[in-house]
């Protein structure tokens, strides 16, 4: 994976972020995530009176889910997160994956969706501690639609069927 620091125009202005890019030709399995250089609070506070999307891969909340709670996203960094977005009401979603189920949460005032898998669903066990691929359930995405006042987030099943 290779990394950089670049510059987006955001709003006419520039914005500072870190870029981590896999190498090669392609097809990859991932989304290739920037992260502004100066973090989530710093990048609200600029964007002072809009709607924000946070996305991340790893969620900030223990879903029940253990096997995939050990590898969430780390506590400390969790509760800074949840200082910000406690303190941030234009926080309107904190959107994920890594999961590999489809999971809504209130936390710190905003709502944690987690979308389920392109690939494939794991079976929801809240008392095991392995994971399981939920083989009867289809791949799904979200689509998450601004209709001027609010977000709205559709979940789709995608058919298998040839």
């Amino acid at each position: 994976m290779t990394t950089r620091w670049d510059s987006l125009t955001v709003n006419g202005e520039a914005m500072r972020c870190h870029v981590a890019a896999p190498e090669g030709e392609g097809p990859f399995p991932a989304v290739v995530v920037i992260q502004h250089a100066g973090g989530v609070d710093a990048f609200v506070q600029e964007m002072a009176g809009r709607p924000v999307l946070v996305f991340l891969h790893h969620p900030p909340i223990m879903t029940g889910i253990r096997c995939m709670d050990e590898i969430a996203l780390e506590a400390s960094s969790a509760a800074r997160l949840g200082a910000i977005v406690a303190r941030e009401p234009r926080i309107e979603r904190i959107v994920c994956g890594h999961v590999h189920r489809g999971i809504q949460a209130r936390w710190h005032g905003t709502v944690v969706s987690i979308c389920p898998s392109t690939a494939f669903q794991g079976v929801l066990n809240l008392r095991g501690d392995t994971f399981d691929a939920a083989t009867d359930e289809p791949p799904m995405y979200q689509v998450h639609y601004w209709n001027g006042d609010e977000l709205v987030t559709h979940t789709v099943a995608v058919s298998l069927r040839a």
